[in-house]
């Protein structure tokens, strides 16, 4: 071989500093090279894990979202509705207060007005009774003839 132009000790050790050099890169550079890989695998396998998770978690949580928003529009609905109903309660209640007060003011200004009519007529009658007694006291004493009659009446007409 060494009419190729092989030296043996050469050759010998360059296979020696090749098994050398392969041993130590792959002990220092390249085990290591691979750990760092393998975690940044697994960090990236990782991270793409909870990314998923992350997006069952908001798609769950746009769910629960949406059924509370629900449930509280439904509760706000029946809230309104009863409120309306008791309104509704309410304005009847007081319309039939307002209707017995109002029939209550009718039938005591009726009777006010009945009273004060009566009273009225009783003055009146009083009134036309004490006319007649004057009257009569007059005629009584004076003596009448048609001209004293006819003052006298006109004089009663006049008051």
């Amino acid at each position: 071989m060494e009419s190729l132009g092989i030296n043996w000790k050469i050759l010998l050790g360059q296979i020696v500093n090749f098994i050398i050099l392969l041993f130590l890169l792959k002990r220092f550079v390249y085990k290591p090279l691979l750990n760092v890989l393998d975690k940044r695998k697994t960090k990236i396998e990782e991270g793409v894990r909870k990314s998923e998770e992350a997006g069952r978690l908001m798609e769950k949580t746009m769910d629960l979202s949406k059924n509370i928003r629900e449930k509280g529009h439904q509760e706000a609905r029946s809230l309104i509705i009863q409120a309306e109903l008791k309104a509704k309660e309410r304005s009847q209640v007081l319309l039939a207060e307002a209707e017995k007060e109002k029939n209550k003011i009718i039938d005591s200004a009726k009777e006010a007005a009945k009273e004060e009519t009566r009273k009225t007529a009783e003055d009146r009658k009083k009134e036309a009774v004490e006319i007649a007694f004057v009257l009569a006291g007059k005629f009584l004493k004076e003596k009448i003839d048609e001209s004293k009659d006819k003052k006298i009446i006109e004089e009663l007409i006049k008051k």
